[in-house]
């Protein structure tokens, strides 16, 4: 090596933003009693460019309702248009919403934050006469996605859990697509529904919707999420 000679290149290197993402704890929508308070709760939304919070976001929420000729704001029981708080979470008190007949109400949370683009998720709601059991469906496992679902490895652990608002008579879980809960899982009629590492119940490419149902006195509450098992890359050209 020769010390009186030297070279030196440039590098431009460019940073994307992973953007904000809107997200609630309500899974792919709810079913709520006439009877019962609903609560929706957008605190769960992120700034994926911050490791931890606080992320000092904004929220605006909205409801909108397809009558089957045109989409209009939601209006409450006395008719009057539904206004809802800017806060990460919202309750309406029982009694609020008219009892939903055909498409359900959308509940949509836009968050938002200084120099960033706005990011939005939308809940449907479906409202019933019956009191209902009030159950919610969570994991902390995979990468929360844009879209609303979480991506896993087919040989991932996964802990599914549930609450519900009454002591049921019987739980169950179910997925769509079905698959065989008796090999690989265990707690299929208990809150917490788990999968340890590997197994092959899980088929990679698949979208499933994965239902946790509380049943009480023959009413049955349910709450769903959806889990995207990841694809390995295919196709294309390798060269060394």
């Amino acid at each position: 090596t020769d010390p009186a000679m030297s070279t030196t290149a440039t590098y431009d290197v460019v940073v994307g933003s992973r953007g904000l993402s809107a997200r609630t704890t309500s899974g792919t929508g709810v079913h709520v009693s006439i009877l019962s308070d609903l609560k929706l709760d957008a605190s769960v939304s992120v700034d994926r460019d911050m490791a931890t919070g606080p992320y000092g976001l904004t929220y605006v929420w909205a409801c909108s309702l397809f009558d089957g000729v045109q989409t209009d704001p939601c209006r409450d029981a006395n008719d009057e248009e539904l206004v809802l708080p800017g806060t990460a979470a919202i309750t309406l008190p029982a009694g609020t919403l008219s009892e939903t007949v055909g498409a359900a109400y959308q509940f949509t949370v836009t968050v938002s934050k200084a120099g960033r683009s706005p990011a939005s998720r939308t809940v449907p709601v479906t409202v019933v006469l019956e009191l209902l059991p009030l159950v919610e469906v969570s994991t902390a496992q995979g990468i929360f996605e844009a879209d609303g679902w979480r991506t896993i490895n087919a040989g991932d652990k996964l802990l599914l859990t549930s609450t519900c608002d009454i002591t049921p008579n019987v739980r169950q879980w179910r997925f769509s697509p079905s698959i065989d809960l008796s090999t690989e899982w265990m707690g299929q009629s208990t809150a917490e529904l788990l999968k340890g590492e590997g197994g092959h119940t899980l088929v990679p490419g698949t979208l499933y919707t994965v239902t946790h149902s509380c049943t009480a006195d023959g009413i049955e509450g349910t709450s769903s999420l959806e889990v995207y098992v990841n694809q390995p890359p295919i196709g294309g050209s390798c060269s060394i």
